[in-house]
């Protein structure tokens, strides 16, 4: 997708901290042959195990920086990325996660607990659900972590892009601070949340309607603040089952490779 900006005039690489792209060249027996910056070998979750927690605040703040203007550039041209995935069916994805778990914590429970429980799980988690759907979406990254941000000389440049889809911006915001390489408390957490919070206020503020002037946090609605935190915590209980789900049901097939107690 990178290529297909460069094709139409919207190279993002060159405003924004991931590799830049120069050229790609279809090989004759098939596939391609990409020549990207080399953005270097060190990713941003290897740096974190080597830090304090000061420095983690400081390389935490540095990433969502970069990922309010990797919204902002992505949103503002959508339709130059080309593979977009639909926004997720939450209530789908909670049910199928939470089957998951079932399955393989006790297969002989999950049919009993299809029949009787299934319903009364969905009307607990509507209102988790409702909030979720009713929020708008935007184009994210998807899989915005520490794993995804690789370092070079001090400077930060984000990769795979093959998880691009719809959904509420929080969604990256919870991937990327709830990684458990950051291993921050709910105090820290929130401080980086309102630091991402504030800066895309304020780059959306200054780029889409040319606001000089800072805007600070208490000039912003309560009622405003609260549904944006609110709906951090619901994308990281959607983002808990997605993870519990996904490790239930691949566990036995990466056991062989990986040791999996």
């Amino acid at each position: 997708d990178l290529e297909n900006m460069v094709s139409v005039g919207l190279n993002i690489s060159k405003k924004l901290p991931i590799p830049e792209f120069y050229f790609s060249i279809e090989l004759e027996g098939g596939g391609f042959f990409k020549w990207l910056e080399d953005a270097g070998n060190i990713s941003l979750e290897e740096a974190l195990s080597h830090v304090d927690n000061g420095k983690k605040i400081l390389l935490g703040e540095n990433g969502l920086n970069i990922l309010v203007s990797l919204h902002y550039h992505l949103s503002s041209h959508p339709s130059a990325y080309t593979n977009v995935r639909e926004k997720e069916d939450f209530m789908l994805e909670f049910i199928e996660n939470l089957t998951n778990i079932i399955i393989f914590k006790n297969p002989t429970f999950y049919d009993v607990w299809k029949m009787q429980d299934e319903v009364e799980i969905s009307k607990t988690f509507f209102p988790i659900i409702r909030d979720l759907d009713s929020e708008s979406t935007y184009i994210i990254h998807g899989e915005y972590s520490p794993a995804n941000l690789l370092i070079k000389n001090s400077k930060m440049s984000v990769i795979d892009f093959n998880h691009v889809c719809l959904g509420p911006w929080q969604f990256d915001v919870v991937n990327f601070l709830k990684h458990p390489s950051f291993n921050l408390d709910q105090e820290q957490v929130e401080k980086l949340f309102w630091h991402y919070f504030i800066e895309r206020i304020n780059f959306y503020a200054k780029y889409e309607f040319g606001v000089k002037n800072r805007i600070e946090s208490d000039e912003i609605d309560t009622k405003y603040k609260e549904k944006a935190l609110k709906i951090f915590y619901y994308s990281n209980i959607l983002n808990n089952l997605r993870v519990l789900g996904f490790s239930a049901r691949y566990k036995d097939k990466l056991k062989p490779d990986i040791g999996y107690p």
